[in-house]
């Protein structure tokens, strides 16, 4: 029988020994399992895969912590903004102060030259349009308005643009008064450019004639340089190339006649020197009274060849005198009215009708020959235009193919003359 303490003994280092062979084993598996449990890093040492994705967030805090600390460097140091105004100069802002300055000078002109051009219309309508005024006395009805409601006395188009409409006269069926200003609301073209070409403020007269109230003529008096403006312009004035020609005025007829200071272009001169009555001459075109009031005057005309929808038309062309000397424009306006009267009651003589009769004639037949001389030149154009396109045509040709094209063309040319003779002989 074995001793107990024998067998205990061995058991012993059975165990022993079995626990130092596994230990390896049982080391590595509880190193997995604390591996998958936190991590491989965490309890040991063993090597593993970094994301780079992770290594990025780990850096990343590094990079913007520098990139802070270079905008520190760079960025300047904020002063207070009063040590920042006291250092600053005029000058600093010199481009800045001229813009603000141009700006804000072209709105005081602007509002002043609008304010001023109302004022001198105001003042011409107030003194001639309204009220006692010349025109009111002139015609049974001005201004703009139906009867019965408020009337509009004159009209503001522009700025520097305003009309004036009257109806209700003895010859007339209306009239048109155009104020044309000086632009003074535009300090470029109101003030810069008037240094270069001054202009003045005109006034122009419209007159539409009834039918029976206008002779048949053409008549044209204007300053020497307005009168070669006239004759240069293509797009208006046909009537006074067509039917007028300068009048040399004789001192025998019109003793003191600005000759110097006027161009008469007239259809018949004998119809002029009927209009030019003593009482014009005294008032406006005599030598004394041209010299009071002539630096006024641009021009009249009289004309039974109207460009516009009315043929029958009587203009006239003043400068505007200063607002505050408004009064001397009366002798002109009083003038005007009396050469409508004038024009009006005027009968040509028969010899005056024949002449009228064929030099109307003559333009209808100069007319004619012009398109027939329009349509010839633009026949030739267009047969030049052919030629040269089959020119060119035959250039691009091979010389069998042109061969071809030049015998086919004679075969035709042969044929037309054929047919050109055979209509000969058949007449």
């Amino acid at each position: 029988m074995r001793r107990p303490g024998g067998r205990t003994a061995l058991v012993c280092v059975l165990l022993i020994t079995w626990a130092a062979l596994s230990t390896p084993i049982l080391s590595a598996t509880i190193e997995d399992d604390l591996d998958d449990a936190w991590g491989s890093d965490t309890f040991g040492s063993t090597p593993c895969k970094v994301n780079k994705e992770e290594v990025d967030i780990l850096e990343e805090p590094a990079v913007a912590t520098k990139a802070v600390q270079q905008e520190k460097v760079l960025r300047p140091k904020l002063r207070p903004f009063g040590d920042v105004m006291k250092e600053l100069r005029v000058k600093d802002f010199a481009y800045e102060i001229c813009v603000l300055a141009g700006i804000v000078l072209y709105i005081v002109n602007m509002v002043i030259g609008a304010r001023t051009n109302r004022q001198i219309a105001n003042r011409w309508c107030m003194m001639f349009g309204i009220g006692n005024g010349i025109l009111p006395q002139q015609f049974a009805h001005v201004g703009i308005g139906k009867e019965g409601e408020e009337r509009v006395d004159l009209s503001k188009e522009s700025a520097s643009k305003f009309k004036y409409y009257a109806s209700g006269r003895r010859f007339v069926e209306g009239m048109l008064v155009t104020l044309d200003l000086r632009a003074r609301q535009d300090i470029i073209m109101g003030y810069l450019l008037n240094m270069l070409l001054p202009q003045d403020d005109l006034i122009d007269f419209e007159i539409h004639m009834k039918e029976d109230a206008m002779p048949q003529t053409v008549l044209s008096i204007a300053t020497v340089k307005l009168s070669r403006e006239m004759l240069r312009r293509e797009d208006c004035y046909e009537d006074l190339k067509l039917y007028t020609r300068k009048v040399d005025v004789t001192r025998d007829k019109i003793p003191g006649w600005p000759h110097d200071k006027l161009t008469v272009l007239a259809e018949q001169s004998s119809v002029f020197y009927d209009l030019m009555t003593p009482e014009l001459l005294e008032q406006v075109f005599g030598k004394e009274a041209f010299a009071k009031v002539g630096k006024y005057f641009r021009a009249l005309r009289f004309t039974c060849e109207g460009e516009g929808k009315h043929k029958l038309v009587a203009q006239f062309s003043f400068a505007l005198p200063p607002a505050e000397q408004m009064g001397e424009l009366l002798p002109w306006m009083q003038a005007a009215m009396h050469m409508l009267d004038l024009l009006g009651s005027y009968k040509l003589k028969p010899d005056q009708k024949a002449k009228a009769l064929k030099a109307r004639e003559k333009a209808v037949v100069d007319a004619a020959k012009d398109d027939e001389d329009e349509v010839q030149r633009k026949r030739e154009e267009r047969d030049a235009a052919k030629r040269k396109e089959e020119k060119e045509k035959m250039k691009r040709m091979g010389p069998a193919e042109r061969e071809k094209y030049q015998a086919k063309k004679d075969k035709l040319e042969r044929e037309r003359r054929a047919r050109k003779m055979g209509k000969t002989m058949f007449k």
